[in-house]
């Protein structure tokens, strides 16, 4: 059998969640949930304070806007992301009171039509800088063929998007990943429960 197993997804969470009892010698941690197990003592959960690099990158979203508007198009309305839209609209008003930012809700993970649909509006509002928290590369490909800047998210979207990508947030997961292991090879982790990491900035 297996001594960890990461769920690196929102979508895992149930799926984990129901093998913790069917194989108790095996550590499930899952990655951006929320569904609690205390009595559990092969199960965690974390994440990351993703609002804290996103916060920095409203900076440079307000900084690198001539217009004053910013455009964000993200997924699903949950605290996770609304905290992430929070920062980043912090973010920009520090750099600039006086910037808008416009948002686009998709209302799904994987939205590419939506996302691009949803660039499309923003930079026709006048939004020359648009921070994409969705999934789709194909939206920031569109934004940087309409003249705006972007902000990528969890991956530098230099690779695939060009140089008009301002900066990206994005997760150095290996930090959870081996405290966890360590734990586990050292037969500390059932100690360490209930377990939720939320490492960030120093």
């Amino acid at each position: 059998g297996l001594d960890i197993v990461f769920g690196t997804s929102f979508g895992h969470q149930e799926c984990l969640a129901d093998m913790v009892d069917k194989y108790p010698n095996t550590v499930w941690f899952h990655i951006s949930g929320f569904l609690q197990k205390p009595e559990a003592r092969n199960w965690g959960l974390g994440y990351a304070r993703i609002y804290q690099p996103t916060y920095l990158a409203g900076i440079v979203a307000a900084r690198g806007s001539q217009t004053g508007k910013i455009g964000a198009v993200f997924p699903r309305k949950l605290p996770e992301t609304q905290r992430q839209l929070a920062a980043f609209a912090l973010g920009v008003a520090h750099a600039n009171a006086s910037a808008e930012v416009h948002v686009a809700w998709t209302n799904k993970w994987e939205a590419t039509e939506r996302e691009v649909w949803a660039t499309r509006q923003l930079a026709a509002e006048g939004c020359d800088v648009l921070f994409h928290r969705g999934n789709s590369i194909e939206a920031v490909v569109v934004a940087g063929e309409l003249g705006c800047s972007t902000i990528g998210f969890v991956v530098d979207h230099r690779m695939v998007a060009g140089e008009h990508v301002l900066i990206s947030p994005s997760f150095n997961w290996g930090v959870i990943y081996l405290h966890v292991a360590e734990l586990v090879w050292q037969g500390k982790f059932a100690q360490a429960t209930p377990m939720n990491l939320f490492p960030g900035l120093q």
